[in-house]
């Protein structure tokens, strides 16, 4: 099958911890099939990214065996959200061009509802083949509440031949918005069962230089809003002045609120305890959840994310917000909280470094099993474009 995969949450050089998750399902997929991608970035992105020093990028890559391209995406920054969709069309216009000249796909798979899904099911119906868009949370759980986006959202998903969610809480709030139920499926993403596994923990903490043996709390993502690490740095101060409580906090990952993040942990005193450890790539990642006594994330919105999947595949509990599909996956080991209860937080974090029991590894598909039931969602959504493998 010829695959043309479209989303803006996909890693590129100035952004090298965006979408790890879209690339492994890419690199997956391209085990079996042809895929190509098509990774819009922002102008916003590329003017901050320059500004702070960044080299011009090649619009061009070869990842994997897997040709990228990354056009540049204009739009008015912070309003006028529903012409996404438009500006988004007009930035696709010329890469779908270049590599349907002398290849045409089977089927346009994209990532987000909006405005991702939408534009990528126009250049579905451009060029006569079907369109999958994967739904991974924030799109539906969050930007569907704004009357002014949940249009173009509704539309993208009504529009495509099959919707995939990465949870069941997530397909129900998808058939909320009126898509067929018999288009919705749940769709587990993988882990990379070579990188994320038990393994010893003091071997962890060598390979990575971390010193001393004070519980290691981790966070790992994009230093973003609905991550609530401004909440989260609030409760560790609190955490702090406990009489005799050790613990370490690594903020594993980067993104825009990073030094507004540093400057509250300066202005809390918290040097000692909090420690932003920078971008890792996923091949790094098994080494931090293995040295880690638990893995946190304290977000507004999830889908179901993938932190906390390569954390219980590594035998790593969790604390997390109650929110999205995480209950899904959740075991005894892990705490469940109510989203901004910092008592609640507070409570759990308190117990699982106190504690500091080795926990039991949950068994998860693999990349490799999760691209082959994404492709039979393919067919089955529309058969004749099963086609054939490379």
């Amino acid at each position: 099958m010829r695959i043309l995969f479209i989303s803006s949450i996909f890693p590129n050089p100035w952004q090298a911890g965006k979408g790890p998750f879209t690339l492994a399902l890419c690199k997956a997929l391209h085990h079996q099939h042809e895929v190509r991608v098509i990774s819009p970035i922002a102008w916003a992105d590329e003017w901050s990214a320059r500004r702070h020093g960044a080299a011009k990028m090649d619009r061009r890559a070869v990842i994997d065996g897997i040709q990228v391209l990354y056009p540049r995406c204009w739009f008015p920054p912070m309003f006028l959200r529903t012409l996404h969709t438009g500006f988004y069309r007009r930035c696709l216009a010329a890469p779908v061009q270049t590599l349907t000249t002398h290849w045409h796909p089977d089927v346009v798979v994209s990532f987000f509802a909006h405005p991702d899904g939408e534009a990528a099911n126009h250049v579905a119906r451009a060029l006569d083949v079907p369109s999958v868009i994967i739904v991974g949370g924030a799109d539906i759980l969050q930007l569907a509440r704004d009357a002014r986006r949940r249009e173009g959202i509704i539309n993208a998903l009504q529009s495509a031949n099959a919707v995939v969610a990465v949870s069941r809480q997530l397909k129900d709030k998808t058939v909320d918005l009126g898509v067929p139920a018999g288009r919705v499926h749940v769709w587990a993403q993988g882990v990379d069962e070579t990188i994320f596994h038990p393994g010893n923990k003091h071997d962890a903490r060598m390979e990575l230089n971390l010193k001393g043996d004070d519980p290691l709390m981790l966070w790992v993502g994009r230093m973003v809003p609905d991550k609530s690490l401004d909440f989260l740095i609030e409760v560790c101060a609190s955490l702090a002045k406990r009489a005799g409580l050790r613990f370490r906090l690594c903020l594993v990952g980067d993104g825009p609120l990073k030094q507004k993040l540093r400057h509250q942990v300066k202005h809390l005193k918290l040097d000692r305890y909090v420690e932003f450890c920078g971008h890792y790539p996923p091949s790094r990642l098994g080494d931090w959840y293995r040295a880690a006594d638990v893995t946190v994330l304290p977000s507004q919105s999830e889908g179901l994310p993938n932190v906390l999947r390569e954390s219980r595949a590594c035998g790593t509990p969790f604390v997390a917000s109650d929110v999205g599909g995480i209950s899904e996956i959740a075991t005894v080991e892990d705490d469940l909280i109510p989203v901004g209860d910092a008592a609640a937080l507070a409570k759990a974090l308190a117990r699982q470094i106190t504690r500091r029991t080795p926990g039991t590894a949950s068994k998860l598909p693999t990349w490799a099993e999760a691209a082959a039931a994404l492709v039979d969602i393919i067919q089955a959504a529309s058969p004749k474009s099963a086609g054939g493998r490379r």
